[in-house]
């Protein structure tokens, strides 16, 4: 879980500048519904230890397709995970659906239902207020 705003998180997660930085991915294009952007793996600058991990595939090209985005709810792509293999054409298997939703984390979710029990509460006493007449 990420402990970020929501602003922040759709924006590293929609922009495909800022997702490459931390995924270790250079994109030749914005993030758009319905298309497909190339890429090459390079080093995260997220994390110095997957940044390692990633060497070996350094330079490998591959291709997203951007399915859905939600301003501060969802961002989902397709892609083919293991398509690493130089000169295989993997246009033709099946891709993978990968969702990514921002939701409430329980801390937010317990100022949400607060929030609306005290709003019940005082909605009823308002309207019980108005239903007994003060002599």
């Amino acid at each position: 879980m990420l402990s970020a705003p929501r602003a922040r998180v759709r924006k590293a997660l929609t922009n495909a500048t800022e997702f490459g930085q931390w995924f270790g991915v250079r994109f030749d294009g914005p993030f758009s519904p319905g298309t497909a952007v190339r890429s090459v793996v390079v080093a995260t600058t997220a994390d110095a230890e997957v940044a390692k991990a990633q060497e070996p595939y350094a330079g490998t090209p591959f291709e997203i397709t951007i399915d859905r985005i939600e301003p501060e709810r969802i961002f989902s792509f397709r892609w083919h995970p293991f398509a690493i293999e130089p000169g295989v054409d993997y246009s033709h298997e099946p891709t993978t659906l990968v969702t990514i939703a921002n939701r409430p984390s329980a801390a937010q979710n317990a100022r949400r239902r607060r929030r609306s029990e005290n709003a019940s509460v005082s909605g009823l006493l308002k309207s019980r207020s108005k239903a007994i007449p003060i002599a």
